[in-house]
């Protein structure tokens, strides 16, 4: 039997020939309608339409049919508000297609002179522009200066506007950068004012009321914020902002005096190794030395990651987690290169020795020499501890490094502090983080809960909890210093709760295998024991607060949790009875705000899940006009001045704000027709889009095929 032209020989079994002649031809018949299949369907995919894409439209003509499709705004005209707000939404929404003036000088302050010398009027023509809002100014006590990129864009972009409220498309960005921890120093400013430094200062304190001019510092180290120079609307570059010592943030928030804290001990020269992170450079400050870590020792060595941590623990030497990374000696890390050059050279058969100008393992005759002792007074002193000893190829070294630090007694009492300090958080780590006020809280709520039991019943000790576990106290102890058994040490014994000893078997495999007293099999029982711990999640529940605001009330020690190694819960005890009552006491809940609201008003969270932003962004977006918004109110009893008694809007707390439906629909469809948000979805089916009968596409919307049984 001869196969056809369309079937390839060399993809039919190899034993084809060898079949029954009938069972050859079902098999070419079988392939002869598989292809038949294959051509009717691409036949369908190529008669099959595409779908019509989404038409593209102008940014500002989108707006406008957002906001006022149903307005003739030829009878209406847009009021300058309306324009401001409409310029606004554009420009925030579709950053990047405002044009900005092409202004490729530095930005500085002009006198009125100058501004009008530049403009070629008067004095008085400059005041008249800045009276009507066509040029801003900046006016600081008697002091009033121009920017000379205002003036440049009215002279040759006047279709630019500086806006009203906030910073339009005529200002050129000088500086991003507005953190309260930095700042520029006042010397400096007074140079870009032209005044004396004398002058600003006056400034600041008749400006002290509004902050409009903050001084943070004393001296020399006196600098204005950067956040304050921005709200005016002051030029400065990024190279003059300096960090702002902690020490001068008195009255500012908790996070600017972190960041200025980050700031400046970024900027010291030596770096604590307690205020390490992971990717500082970190040097030590008496020996000079670098400390490396393995991703760089691989670069050094042209080798992997894994393959520098080989390397390191094939040559004995040891690493530091500093930082929350592993890092090595400087010296050793020479050491290694060394060897490893010099075992290539052995191999390769190169005799050349490798230079070693300063080398940085010294050999104990050598350090015996220097210090003035016998080599016998310096293993002493090494077995003690006092000198640091390492051992290399066998040999007994000490690095240079330990050696300046050994000889220098400042350095000597550094390395004992830090000692003492690791001994210290080792001594911390070691469990037993119960406090008496778990334990006293713990026994109320037992007394309320189960006042038949008695409570001497539910505490145990060292002795009476390995008994209870069915192990000896030593293990007891040790699961206790690893955090799997909370504790509280009294002395040199244990109190352990019940609750805490049974849950630990559940919580962790390691306490139920080495204790058969605390293995439970039952599923059901072990629930039972789980549900007597709260997560976070389930404690804000039972207190209606939000989990941040739980776990803040956990560190601040108004919410006593409990740790079984990285398994973190709270007992039911803390939220329920006399916990819930004394914790109501001490953290009383929120009262809910009643405001008006009408149904074409949005809060901030809603806006933000229709934007996909967050709420600072919308919050943002509003302060800078692109979205109108305003305080949310409500109704409270107030006497008149002609003594009626009437309700009045009154803002409520804590600025809670209220948005325009349309604006928010406005800036949703903008992001849509840019792509920067999935468009809405028009589910057709293929029968209509074959027949063309498809309804208008919108440039925020888009088409989907389904199926027939879904429409």
């Amino acid at each position: 039997m001869e196969l056809p032209e369309w079937i390839d020989p060399a993809r039919v079994p190899a034993d084809l020939f060898e079949w029954p002649l009938d069972r050859q031809q079902m098999y070419v018949q079988m392939m002869a309608h598989m292809r038949e299949g294959f051509r009717a369907q691409d036949e369908a995919a190529d008669a099959r339409r595409e779908l019509p894409r989404p038409p593209k439209a102008d940014s500002r003509q989108l707006a406008y049919a957002s906001l006022y499709g149903d307005r003739d705004l030829m009878e209406r005209p847009l009021t300058d508000e309306e324009r401001f707000e409409f310029e606004a939404l554009v420009a925030q929404a579709t950053a990047g297609e405002t044009r900005l003036p092409v202004y490729n000088q530095q930005v500085t302050l002009l006198t009125l002179s100058e501004a009008a010398e530049q403009l070629g009027i008067s004095v008085t023509g400059v005041r008249r522009l800045i009276r009507c809002h066509r040029l801003h100014m900046i006016r600081l006590g008697r002091t009033v200066r121009v920017r000379s990129d205002l003036v440049w864009a009215l002279i040759h972009r006047p279709d630019l506007e500086a806006g009203v409220y906030s910073m339009g498309p005529a200002y050129r960005n000088t500086c991003e950068n507005d953190a309260q921890h930095l700042g520029v120093p006042v010397d400096e400013v007074a140079r870009m004012f032209r005044v004396h430094p004398r002058t600003v200062f006056r400034w600041a304190d008749r400006g002290r009321a509004t902050g409009m001019m903050r001084i943070i510092g004393h001296g020399d180290e006196a600098m204005v914020t950067a956040r304050a120079l921005s709200s005016i609307r002051v030029p400065f570059q990024s190279e003059q902002l300096r960090p702002v010592h902690p020490d001068g943030l008195r009255g500012f928030s908790r996070e600017a005096k972190r960041a200025a804290a980050e700031a400046e001990r970024r900027t010291r020269d030596h770096i604590d190794f307690s205020e390490a992170r992971r990717t500082d450079v970190l040097i030590e400050g008496i020996s000079g030395a670098r400390l490396y870590t393995y991703p760089e020792i691989a670069r050094m060595l042209n080798i992997s990651v894994s393959g520098a941590r080989k390397a390191v623990a094939r040559a004995g030497i040891s690493h530091s987690i500093i930082g929350g990374a592993a890092r090595v000696h400087g010296d050793d890390v020479m050491y290694l290169w060394r060897s490893r050059m010099e075992g290539y050279n052995r191999r390769h058969g190169i005799d050349e020795k490798i230079p070693n100008p300063r080398p940085s393992l010294l050999p104990l005759t050598e350090v015996a020499a220097k210090l003035g002792v016998t080599v016998r007074t310096v293993r002493r002193r090494i077995a003690a501890g006092a000198l640091k000893g390492v051992i290399r190829s066998g040999k007994l070294w000490v690095r240079r490094a330990d050696l300046v630090i050994y000889t220098d007694g400042a350095g000597r009492a550094e390395q004992v502090r830090i000692e003492k300090a690791k001994a210290k958080k080792r001594a911390e780590r070691r469990g037993a983080d119960l406090e008496l006020e778990h334990i006293i809280a713990f026994l109320k709520w037992a007394k309320w809960d189960s006042p038949e039991v008695d409570t001497d019943l539910l505490l145990h000790t060292r002795a009476s909890a390995a008994n209870y576990a069915q192990c000896r106290q030593t293990v007891i102890e040790q699961l206790v210093r690893e955090g799997l058994i909370p504790a509280r040490r009294c002395g040199r014994d244990l109190q352990i709760r019940l609750v805490d000893l049974v849950a630990a078997g559940v919580f962790s495999a390691k306490v139920a295998r080495m204790c058969p007293g605390l293995r439970i099999e039952e599923e059901h029982a072990r629930h039972n024991v789980r549900s007597e711990f709260l997560s976070f999640e389930q404690v804000a529940e039972v207190v209606e607060r939000p989990v941040s605001e739980v776990r803040r009330l956990v560190e601040a020690g108004v919410l006593r949790g409990v740790k079984f190694g990285r398994v973190h819960r709270l007992h039911m005890s803390e939220v329920s009875g006399p916990g819930l009552a004394m914790f109501n006491e001490i953290a009383p809940p929120y009262e809910k705000l009643k405001y008006r609201r009408m149904r074409w008003e949005m809060t901030v969270n809603e806006a933000a899940n229709e934007l996909g932003l967050s709420e600072r962004s919308v919050v943002r977006w509003m302060r800078k006009g692109a979205l109108l918004g305003y305080y949310a109110v409500r109704q409270k009893n107030k006497q008149l001045p002609s003594g009626i008694w009437a309700k009045v809007d009154v803002p409520v707390n804590r600025n809670g704000m209220l948005l325009q439906r349309k604006h928010v629909l406005a800036a949703r469809r903008l992001r849509q027709a840019r792509g920067m948000l999935p468009r809405d979805v028009i589910e057709v089916t293929q029968e209509r889009v074959d027949a063309g009968n498809l309804p208008e596409l919108q440039p925020w919307q888009e088409f989907r095929i389904v199926e027939g049984e879904r429409l």
